[in-house]
């Protein structure tokens, strides 16, 4: 992973045109999902490869195949390697996953076929870990691996709430692995997350845009109305490169 003028910032994106606005405003990286109402799945083919082919922004891919809990059946974990593979044959240039037991301690032996599938495809562990139940262990395997990056927000639900938490996973990381913040991060709290020595963040840099004439009377996702449409704000990078190019 090339980080970029000393820090490296990350745009969730769930579709090619939000991709393309990422890059346009600056960001290093994107993080390309599907289904935003479930909080990020992999994203479809298409979307990957129309998003190669308007920007020349790494692309990491949400390796996620349902909503809910991370921990996952055989043919589940089957269809992630496939999935991952493909990201890849299709130049995806980092794959987004994470995997944990029922007890919610991390699934070490999956973490461990993600690794081999996606050999020196760079990898991030993502916020499944705010729901792990041994996270000191968790961080010191997946840097052992070669896992790249762990996405968190702390155990929080935002991560400016859980800044402590992020500050100990740091500081356990000991430079073997990145830990990136993410969840609520924007341009007026970013730089609360560098001042504890991050050098990665996540952000949806995120507006709600407004289409056609609402209709509720049949709901079709849950965090919107019908004429809604969660997209990356061109204006919202720009801000957070702003602020990190001031700091860094």
């Amino acid at each position: 992973m090339t980080v970029i003028n000393k820090y490296l910032l990350e745009i969730c994106c769930y579709s090619a045109s939000d991709v393309l606005t990422a890059w346009q405003g600056g960001a290093h990286q994107v993080e390309l999902c599907s289904a935003y109402a479930v909080g990020g799945l992999t994203p479809s083919l298409g979307a990957l490869q129309l998003s190669k082919s308007i920007s020349k922004i790494p692309v990491n891919v949400m390796i996620r195949p349902r909503g809910g809990n991370f921990t996952y059946h055989a043919l589940e974990k089957e269809l992630m390697l496939k999935d991952a593979q493909i990201a890849i044959e299709n130049k995806a240039e980092g794959i987004v996953f994470g995997a944990l037991n029922a007890d919610n301690t991390v699934d070490y032996n999956f973490c461990k076929s993600i690794k081999k599938a996606c050999a020196n495809v760079p990898l991030t562990f993502h916020r499944a870990i705010d729901l792990c139940a041994n996270v000191n262990d968790a961080i010191a395997f997946l840097a052992d691996i070669g896992v790249q990056s762990i996405l968190t927000s702390g155990a929080e639900q935002t991560a400016l709430q859980g800044i402590q938490q992020i500050e100990q996973f740091h500081q356990l990381a000991k430079g073997k692995i990145n830990i990136m913040a993410g969840s609520g991060v924007n341009a007026d709290n970013i730089l609360n997350f560098a001042k504890i020595g991050l050098t990665h963040f996540h952000s949806s840099a995120s507006i709600i845009e407004t289409n056609g004439i609402v209709n509720d009377k049949i709901a079709f996702n849950a965090a919107l109305k019908n004429n809604e449409q969660s997209v990356v704000s061109k204006q919202k990078v720009e801000a957070l490169v702003q602020k990190l190019n001031c700091f860094f």
